[in-house]
């Protein structure tokens, strides 16, 4: 029988108690892994002025959209682990596990090698400034030799986060938060050695987290019963379906979503290195509202799994209420900061004056930001954790195809708003989850259907 003691049954006690003890370690996890751009950033920016702002910020997006990829198989595991913890069925836990780390190990690899052949191009197709392509260039170079220790490290969350653990997450990236913030000054204040410095420090910092987490899961192996022998990490054909039906979609989603985003950086990149820099910083402010966001959208994840796997279908509705509640509070206050104080604001990242004069007027375009991340957090914690794959898909398609996108030529190309036709139409897109999943929230039609781990 396998030993379950790691495993946190999120599916007793008080909601609101439940969720902010669950999240509080993940607001922190958040903090702290935000601080790795912010960091970046901040250091870049005041070392090598927009230059390095647009190096940084133009390089971070396209490794994010790599990094899509794990984020995408670790949350489709994250949430096949939650269902198979509500449901108490723990040899398709193990069997999860070990199928997990496998298939992410082989898309890292294969990820690693496609994206270091292809990188340089990319960054010609997104128009960066020639100013800073170089810097970009070694940037992403850089962070891609590095994808296998961050996709190990947020599969390994994925994990312990599925069976309730917020704790351990938090300590691992505090962990590389703690090392990103050494070495970056080292590197690139000291050693000069400007973006590359921030992605030598990125990726050591999340290499060491990386192996530390893997670690602490092998010495606690008889905590949830997987043994780490070679047989226990051969794929299974059912979990394997069932991660290709869950993080198929993420993928597109995900995909689909940071190719728009790229096609609108690469608009806004001809506009010069000033728009590409008050860019950078404005997505930075953006980043700062998944401290809570984040938190909320992935303790409400593995909540609804849990209830879901476990037949609690009130509790799925308090948990969705309430992360609505949170995220919506904390998406008010980011934006009041924004909208009285931008240059303020924009100052933490470049004393720069081109970008600050700028910082007014991209404040309005932020606070929409924010709040679509606000209102888009329930929605998110909700498809995920009930596992409605074609709802994540039409989700994606929708948001980043028709909408992002649509808007942003809208106002660009039909209304003739140059750049700021750009930031408003991409930032408004960020309300359509929340417009989509509503209506089938409250249809009630979810209540009934089939669990991904049922099919």
């Amino acid at each position: 029988m396998t030993n379950d003691t790691m495993i946190k049954d999120l599916t007793k006690g008080g909601v609101a108690k439940t969720l902010l003890a669950f999240s509080w370690p993940f607001i922190v996890a958040s903090l702290l892994q935000t601080a790795y751009g912010i960091v970046d950033m901040i250091v870049v920016g005041q070392t090598n002025g927009q230059t390095g702002l647009s190096a940084i910020s133009n390089g971070a997006d396209l490794v994010f959209f790599a990094t899509t990829f794990g984020m995408a198989i670790g949350g489709a595991g994250q949430i096949l682990i939650a269902q198979f913890a509500g449901a108490k069925n723990w040899h398709s836990l193990q069997k999860t596990i070990g199928t997990l780390f496998t298939w992410t190990a082989i898309i890292a690899i294969v990820l690693t090698a496609v994206m270091l052949a292809v990188s340089s191009t990319a960054l010609g197709w997104l128009r960066v400034p020639g100013e800073s392509f170089g810097q970009a260039v070694s940037y992403t170079h850089i962070c891609f030799a590095g994808l296998l220790f961050i996709f190990g490290y947020n599969v390994v969350g994925a994990v312990l986060r599925g069976m309730g653990d917020s704790i351990r997450p938090m300590v691992f990236i505090a962990i590389a938060a703690v090392l990103n913030l050494v070495l970056d000054v080292v590197f690139v204040v000291y050693c000069g050695w400007g973006a590359a410095g921030a992605a030598w420090a990125t990726v050591i910092g999340q290499g060491v987290s990386c192996v530390v987490s893997i670690m602490y899961l092998f010495i606690n192996r008889e905590g949830f019963g997987f043994d780490f022998r070679p047989r226990s990490f051969i794929p299974h054909g059912d979990i394997v379906l069932m991660l290709l039906k869950l993080g198929g979609s993420m993928v597109i989603q995900y995909v689909a979503i940071n190719l728009s985003f790229l096609f609108v950086n690469s608009i806004l990149n001809a506009y010069g290195v000033t728009v590409s820099a008050v860019t950078g910083v404005g997505n930075k402010i953006g980043t700062i509202s998944l401290v809570l966001t984040n938190a909320l959208m992935i303790a409400g994840s593995s909540m609804v799994g849990q209830s879901m796997g476990a037949g609690k279908v009130q509790r799925v509705d308090s948990v969705v209420r309430l992360v609505l509640v949170f995220s919506l509070a904390w998406g008010a206050l980011l934006s009041a900061a924004i909208l009285l104080f931008p240059r303020e604001v924009f100052r933490m990242w470049t004393s720069d004056a081109s970008v600050l004069d700028m910082a007014a007027a991209y404040a309005p375009v932020c606070m929409i930001n924010l709040m679509g991340f606000a209102v888009r957090t329930p929605s998110n914690a909700f498809v995920n954790g009930i596992g409605n794959a074609g709802l994540m898909f039409v989700v994606g398609v929708i948001d980043s195809v028709v909408m992002r996108l649509g808007l942003a030529m809208l106002f660009w190309r039909i209304f003739d708003w140059g750049y700021m036709g750009v930031w408003y139409g991409t930032n408004l897109a960020g309300l359509t989850p929340f417009i989509i999943v509503l209506p089938y929230y409250l249809s009630r039609r979810w209540v009934t259907r089939k669990l991904i781990i049922d099919s």
